[in-house]
């Protein structure tokens, strides 16, 4: 009877061990997903913030360089044509190379 009172409580102890083993395991597979997803988020919201910025940088750029050209004919009109003619043929450009 002694013996099978010792497997009993081995087993218990065993199935305790496994549940710990199984309860720790899920614990780390969720701070790895945790932090993967927290990674993700940080990489879009610093591609976004990127992106804009670009294009705000892009933007007064063109307008400087319109300001430019419009200077040296005199005519502000033509220089925001002659940018927006550049923009019109990369834009083929890129079109035509995709």
């Amino acid at each position: 009877m002694q013996a099978k009172d010792e497997l009993v409580e081995q087993i218990g102890e065993t199935y305790g061990y496994v549940t710990n083993l199984f309860d720790k395991k899920m614990e780390e597979y969720k701070l790895a997903a945790a932090e993967k997803s927290a990674l993700t988020a940080s990489k879009l919201i610093t591609a976004i913030v990127m992106t804009i910025l670009l294009v705000i940088m892009a933007s007064f750029g063109l307008i400087a360089l319109a300001f430019y050209l419009g200077g040296d004919m005199n005519n502000t009109a033509w220089g925001f044509a002659m940018v927006a003619l550049i923009m019109l043929l990369l834009m083929i450009i890129v079109y035509l190379l995709r």
